[in-house]
C-alpha cells in the first residue's frame, strides 16, 4: 500500500503545482516589475500576461517547479502512511482499514 501513497503524493504535488502556477507566475512578475501598473490587480495582470505572451505563458517554467515538488510530496505521503500504521499499532483505537480514531489523532 505504500507504493499507492508514493504515487498519490507524486500526483498531488504535480496537480497542485499546475493549479497554482498562473498565480505564482504573476507574483514573480509583480516582484520583478515593481512600479508597473500592468500587473496592479490579479485579474488585470492575468489578462495582460495572456494578451502579451499567450495562454502558455501562465505555466512558463512550471515543469522544473513541478519536478522540484515531486520528491517532497511523494515522501510526505509515504511517511504519513507509515506513521499512521505505526501509531495505530494494528489494534486498540484503530478504526476500519487501520485508520486512527479521532481521540487518538488528537492525543
Amino acid at each position: 500500500a505504500t507504493w499507492k501513497y508514493l504515487a498519490s503524493g507524486a500526483m498531488a504535488g504535480v496537480v497542485s503545482k499546475f493549479a497554482t502556477a498562473p498565480l505564482e507566475r504573476l507574483k514573480i512578475l509583480c516582484q520583478v516589475q515593481r512600479y508597473s501598473d500592468r500587473y496592479s490587480t490579479v485579474v488585470g495582470g492575468l489578462r495582460t500576461l495572456v494578451r502579451d505572451e499567450g495562454v502558455r505563458a501562465l505555466w512558463k517554467g512550471n515543469g522544473v517547479s513541478a519536478l522540484r515538488v515531486l520528491p517532497y510530496q511523494t515522501v510526505q505521503f509515504a511517511c504519513y502512511d507509515l506513521l499512521v500504521g505505526a501509531m495505530s499499532g494494528g489494534g486498540g483505537g484503530g478504526g476500519p482499514r487501520g485508520e486512527l480514531a479521532t481521540w487518538k489523532r488528537l492525543s
